[in-house]
This record gives C-alpha cells, sequence and structure tokens, in this order.
C-alpha cells in the first residue's frame, strides 16, 4: 500500500520527467538533433532550494534528462529496426 509520500514523490518524479520530454519533443519540432540536446536552465532551475538540497535536485533532474534521451534514442531505434525489417 502506497502513503501519501509515495504518491508526492511519484507526482514529482512524473513533473520532472514530463518537463524533459517537452524539451525533447520542442528540440525534435523545430529538428535539432537530440544528441547535443542539454537542459535548459530553467529545466534545473532549483527554486531557492539550500545548496546540498538544490545540488541533489540538478543531479537528478539532469539524470531524469539524461534517461529521457536514451529511452527515446531506443523507441526511435526499434522503430526504424522493424520499419528496415518490414521493406
Amino acid at each position: 500500500m502506497c502513503t501519501l509520500s509515495c504518491y508526492l514523490i511519484y507526482y514529482q518524479v512524473k513533473e520532472v520527467a514530463d518537463s524533459a520530454l517537452d524539451i525533447f519533443w520542442q528540440a525534435r519540432r523545430y529538428g535539432e538533433s537530440w544528441d547535443a540536446l542539454q537542459p535548459p536552465a530553467s529545466y534545473l532551475d532549483t527554486g531557492g532550494m539550500l545548496e546540498l538540497e538544490a545540488t541533489s535536485n540538478m543531479a537528478f533532474r539532469h539524470f531524469v534528462f539524461d534517461l529521457i534521451r536514451d529511452m527515446l534514442a531506443d523507441i526511435y531505434q526499434v522503430h526504424i529496426t522493424k520499419m528496415t525489417q518490414v521493406s
């Protein structure tokens, strides 16, 4: 059974992942490469957190950003592989 704190963590992670995904889709819309895409300062903004908490939060956000990049690359690679096998 998940407690209230479990749900809060879920929504915080979901918010960070959704924001990262939006950045990648925006780049894709304008034809930018995902390979060299870096998270913008607005995504990494820690708001007024204390130094240790801010550092942890930035590292977490950067990790999620890189994870989303890897997942999207894997998804597209599988799609491309399937498309070439069909033709």
